[in-house]
């Protein structure tokens, strides 16, 4: 089996992973799912909500945090 290969997506797909930074002070960020690149939503799950569907556009929490995404895809390695 091909083993899967990250690679940073500028346009995000569904499934595609959105990553944010840190809060200032704080060690770890925040991941969710890409669910709709159209509607700008993810799935994850947030202290404050448990597991939901968010924006990383519009809402006020995530939008105003630098994010990034990741595509994960099956590739040939070189021998």
């Amino acid at each position: 089996e091909k083993p899967a290969v990250e690679k940073q997506a500028k346009a995000p797909k569904p499934g595609d992973l959105i990553l944010w930074e840190p809060l200032p002070g704080k060690e770890h960020g925040h991941v969710g799912i890409v669910l709709d690149p159209d509607e700008k939503t993810f799935i994850g799950s947030q202290s404050s909500t448990g597991v939901a569907e968010a924006s990383y556009d519009e809402n006020k929490n995530w939008g105003k945090r630098p994010f990034v995404f990741l595509h994960y895809e099956k590739t040939s390695l070189p021998n």
